[in-house]
C-alpha cells in the first residue's frame, strides 16, 4: 500500500484496504505462475491510483511528459530468480 494515497493514513489497516482496492477493481497486478504456484508479481497502475511515486527532476528533463501507467513493485520468488523468462 506504499505507493497508495492513503497509506500515510495512521492506523490503517493496510491488508483490508489492498483487499477493498481489490475487490472494488482498483488495485492493478500481474501474477506469474508455475502450475498453481505463484512465483513473481508486479503492481502497475494509473498515477492517480499510485500518487505517492515522486516524478523527478532528472527523469522529466530526459522522458518529458510523466507516463499513463506506473509500475511500483515486482516480486520474484527466490527459487526462481537469475532463470531469465522463458
Amino acid at each position: 500500500m506504499g505507493f497508495h494515497p492513503e497509506s500515510k493514513e495512521p492506523g490503517a489497516d493496510h491488508r483490508a484496504e489492498k483487499e477493498l482496492r481489490v475487490r472494488e477493481g482498483r488495485a492493478h497486478a500481474a501474477l506469474v505462475f508455475d502450475d498453481d504456484r505463484c512465483v513473481g508479481w508486479c503492481q502497475f497502475g494509473e498515477p492517480d491510483e499510485l500518487t505517492r511515486i515522486t516524478f523527478g527532476r532528472a527523469y522529466r528533463e530526459v522522458a518529458g511528459d510523466p507516463p499513463q501507467w506506473r509500475i511500483t513493485c515486482f516480486f520474484v520468488d527466490k527459487d526462481y530468480r537469475d532463470r531469465g523468462c522463458g
